[in-house]
């Protein structure tokens, strides 16, 4: 991702953000419409299985928000113990010695898993090395196609709404692919990170290309993804969630769709501005946003109330959100985070 450094008097504000997709029908009710939408947020590209929509296992077979219990790991009827060295998957054997299952050795294997409605094998049908951090050095990422059925033959895609390959903001190179990575770990309903580094144990989350998580991976707001000069705090990385899922009033509710186009910008300025948005959005911190200017579903007439839509869920917890105005110039005083539409 290549950032122009040009300021605008308007703006302190950011780029990089989501692939544009064509807008949805129009939505007389956006409560009821975000309502019916995954966790994550409308046309997010989370891992499903079944009906049921998940994002982490844990490698102690803990079962996680959707009851999904990770049991064993298998191919080729042997037995392998999983790890995650960082955001790279390896297999040790379960008995004996041998060399780890790693990069492509890693195709073939299947998670064995314990759902609410039975057995599935989650397997790894092929496994790349094409996606490059958005920040910092463009060190490439792994990445693993993944299905799903009742047994090894089928091959129900998990990542099934792949992001636009070809955004000229973001680089999805293995659009129907996920990243796996451990040290942070996330509560799906309430868009928080909840524990980042030793904290998160041994659980590793599961993110599918185009969704929040593998943007948060690749823009380095995770434990895997630090570098000495990029690191984050839990509370920055979780107002990088907020601002990428429009968690607004910070109740959870996500007022956005996958490819909407969004600049944005920390106070580190990972991601420097472009210097041409249209307008601003909001300031972020961790608990959603500080203040609203022109939401990025405002202008869309797919969306003829989603302002409306917003002051009302705030209401519910209290907030009324006031113009950004006279923030702006002095920004990273109040907030972590700053979005704008393009």
């Amino acid at each position: 991702m290549k950032l122009q450094r040009a300021l605008s008097p308007l703006c302190s504000l950011l780029v990089a953000a989501c692939a544009v997709e064509a807008a949805p029908a129009v939505a007389t009710d956006p409560v009821s419409k975000f309502d019916d939408c995954p966790w994550w947020g409308c046309g997010g590209n989370t891992p499903v299985i079944d009906l049921w929509g998940f994002h982490d296992l844990d490698l102690d077979g803990a079962p996680n928000q959707a009851g999904i219990r990770l049991l064993a790991m298998v191919k080729n009827q042997a037995r392998y113990l999983p790890e995650l060295d960082g955001a790279r998957l390896l297999a040790r054997p379960a008995r004996g010695s041998g060399p780890p299952l790693e990069h492509a050795a890693l195709e073939g294997a299947a998670f064995v898993l314990e759902t609410p409605g039975g057995i599935v094998y989650l397997q790894i049908r092929h496994v790349s090395n094409l996606t490059p951090y958005w920040v910092g050095e463009p060190d490439l990422n792994e990445t693993y196609e993944l299905t799903y059925g009742a047994d090894l033959a089928s091959d129900r895609p998990v990542c099934a709404n792949p992001p636009n390959p070809e955004s000229p903001d973001e680089e999805w190179p293995a659009a129907t692919e996920a990243l796996l990575f451990a040290g942070d770990r996330y509560d799906a309903q309430t868009k928080r990170v909840t524990a980042i580094g030793a904290a998160a144990g041994r659980w590793f989350n599961i993110a599918c290309a185009g969704s929040a998580l593998a943007k948060l991976h690749l823009t380095r707001h995770t434990t895997a993804g630090s570098q000495s000069t990029f690191k984050s705090t839990q509370a920055e990385r979780q107002a990088v969630l907020k601002m990428y899922t429009s968690d607004v009033c910070g109740t959870g509710r996500a007022f956005t769709r996958a490819g909407e186009p969004l600049h944005w910008s920390n106070r580190g300025r990972w991601l420097e501005l472009t210097g041409t948005e249209a307008s601003s959005e909001a300031l972020w911190t961790e608990t959603g946003a500080l203040c609203l200017d022109e939401h990025r579903l405002e202008a869309d007439p797919g969306f003829p109330g989603i302002r409306d839509a917003i002051v009302e869920e705030c209401a519910q917890v209290g907030i009324a959100l006031e113009p950004c105005d006279d923030l702006l110039d002095h920004w990273e005083e109040r907030a972590l985070v700053i979005s704008a539409n393009p």
